[in-house]
């Protein structure tokens, strides 16, 4: 199977509702298209439900409106454009079969975002080469996890001076907006093109482009804008060319339309073949430069390889030089001694210190037990959320802290998660059950314990 052709992705981020109709309305043909052929365009095909501008754009509103989290300059929709060269597709005398391999590309793009995340999937073939666009909405589940932060902490009485501490804060699981998760640096996007090429078109007898490759993408919009540039600055329109022709003695003169279709076919001789190659050649002659570029970034890498791999070389055969065979065995074998007796130190080290962290973890598990035990109900209702939420952690993982859990459940101040119905007015610790009985009798109503006054 040949490997002659390079895989094409490409993602764009679409950070603006303006920039996804936009994108919507050239990819769905309801703006004028020049590069696609009318007469094809009903070849085209939606492999996802949602198939119209308006219906995509309403699927990727919804979607956001999952993200816990929305940044202000937040990406709402990544465009994938997945495709080959011309000449690589089956219909052109190449090895790839469009339908095969736009099918495993958009696999593919639902494993990486998630199938529910992947909106819109179009194929255009009323364009000269077959291509896949796709519109994903990069959410991003994040589980919940642990930080440990320096805070400051109270002040030292020796020196007057705040101390700085470490706490540990829960971040709660939550849903993000992020394309920067999928693309959000050089070596994410080196990755994306490698892991495509390798997992996908490798299999359609595609190769990947070349890495770190100079060459920059030439937009689409920019080729259609050299173009008639080009257009204009080569054509060659005479003056009278564009008077209208008048009839006998000067009485009738040719219409707008007439003139309109005798400057098209006067001209049209002119604009085909020469004048599309003439307006591409600046961004040809840019592409060779950045091979160049290429070229030489690979030959400095490779001469430095190279470098690197003498200099180590030379380095050994200072060290073994002189020696036999059997003396480079021995000292071989030393080696490997001496990297196994390494090995062994760092897996001890490395099992003391599990060992200490769970000793450790456990006393300070211990200490959170006895402290639960020692609370009442309105007290732990009053503690702060940073102490409350790690000591109801507790209770619920722990099955022999059940009876525990219930009787603070059981006090009307919780609710099953841990979260405080009401809090409760501050009470004595000794007596937490004191006001619900009532308030207080005043203290020169109360029986003295005497019989009463002597006479």
């Amino acid at each position: 199977m040949s490997h002659q052709h390079p895989t094409i992705i490409r993602a764009v981020k679409l950070s603006t509702y303006a920039a996804i109709g936009s994108s919507l309305a050239h990819n769905y043909r309801t703006m004028p298209v020049p590069h696609a052929d009318e007469k094809r365009t009903h070849l085209n095909e939606d492999w996802k439900p949602a198939s119209t501008p308006s219906a995509i754009k309403a699927a990727i509103r919804e979607r956001v409106s999952l993200a816990d989290r929305v940044a202000k300059r937040a990406v709402f929709a990544l465009e994938y454009l997945v495709s080959a060269p011309f000449d690589a597709f089956a219909e052109n005398g190449g090895p790839v079969s469009w339908k095969a391999y736009f099918t495993d590309a958009l696999e593919w793009l639902e494993r990486r975002h998630g199938a529910e995340n992947v909106i819109a999937a179009n194929i255009q073939l009323d364009e000269k080469t077959p291509h896949l666009v796709v519109y994903v909405c990069p959410l991003v589940q994040y589980p919940e996890k642990k930080r440990e932060r320096e805070v400051v902490g109270k002040t030292d009485p020796a020196t007057g001076k705040q101390r700085r501490e470490k706490r540990k804060f829960f971040e709660p699981a939550h849903t993000s907006l992020s394309a920067n998760y999928f693309m959000g640096s050089r070596e994410k996007l080196i990755r994306l093109q490698s892991d495509f090429a390798e997992q996908v078109g490798k299999q359609h007898g595609l190769r990947r482009g070349v890495e770190r490759s100079a060459l920059n993408h030439v937009d689409l919009k920019a080729y259609h804008d050299a173009l008639m540039k080009g257009v204009q600055q080569h054509l060659d329109i005479p003056a009278d060319l564009l008077k209208p022709k008048t009839g006998m003695l000067g009485m009738r003169r040719e219409t707008p339309d007439a003139l309109a279709e005798r400057v098209t076919e006067a001209l049209q001789g002119q604009v085909d073949g020469l004048m599309a190659q003439l307006a591409t050649a600046d961004i040809d002659r840019q592409r060779a430069k950045e091979w160049e570029l290429t070229a030489a970034r690979a030959r400095k890498e490779l001469t430095a390889e190279k470098a690197a791999h003498q200099k180590v070389k030379e380095s050994l055969e200072g060290l073994t030089g002189g020696l036999t065979d059997k003396q480079v065995q021995k000292v071989m074998e030393y080696r490997q001694a001496v990297l196994r007796k390494r090995r062994e130190v760092k897996q001890q080290r490395e099992a003391e210190e599990k060992a200490r962290l769970e000793q450790q973890n456990r006393e300070k598990e211990q200490a959170m037990v006895d402290r639960l035990k020692q609370l009442s109900p309105v007290e732990l209702a009053q503690l702060s959320s940073d102490e409350r939420i790690p000591l109801w952690r507790l209770l619920s993982e722990r099955n022999d802290l059940a009876e525990l859990q219930d009787k603070f459940l059981e006090s009307g101040y919780f609710h099953f998660n841990g979260r405080v119905i009401s809090t409760p007015e501050k009470v004595p610790p000794q007596d937490p059950g004191l006001q619900k009985s009532g308030p207080e009798m005043p203290h020169w109503l109360k029986p003295s314990g005497r019989s009463g006054p002597s006479m």
